[in-house]
């Protein structure tokens, strides 16, 4: 699909020799409830930091993408102020603006709202795009 389009495409993890590999490890060394993906861990040894191959659990970034929220409030606010999502009858801006206002919010997935924002800044850079006059 990328080629035809003429982009560049990497997919390491469907790599044949990645995949085999996985699938050569027997499913009781796949889970330790003493090691946190013992595989993983020890496929990245000497790639990875040995802090990070230490660590017990999953790392999640909630906390520092709740306080960057609230930190860029009035970017979000203004960005759904004129939004084309909404404009296009996508989104709701008025729900958008009222998580904006509660960074935190306990129903707000990061996931959905980042591809929201990227959707909508897509969207406006395609718009600018249009009006610029082409140089002779």
């Amino acid at each position: 699909m990328a080629a035809r389009s003429g982009l560049p495409m990497a997919s390491p993890f469907l790599d044949d020799r990645v995949i085999e590999a996985c699938l050569a490890v027997r499913p009781s060394e796949r889970v330790s409830p003493w090691r946190y993906k013992p595989v993983l861990s020890t496929a990245m040894r000497g790639i990875v930091p040995e802090e990070c191959l230490r660590r017990s659990n999953k790392a999640t970034a909630a906390m520092d993408a709740a306080n960057g929220r609230r930190e860029h409030r009035a970017d979000l606010l203004a960005l759904w102020d004129d939004s084309r999502l909404a404009e296009l009858g996508l989104v709701d801006a008025a729900e958008l603006r009222r998580l904006a206002l509660r960074p935190a919010s306990r129903g707000l997935s990061a996931a959905v709202l980042y591809s929201t924002i990227a959707a909508e800044v897509w969207l406006r850079g395609l718009a600018r795009g249009r009006t610029r006059v082409p140089q002779p």
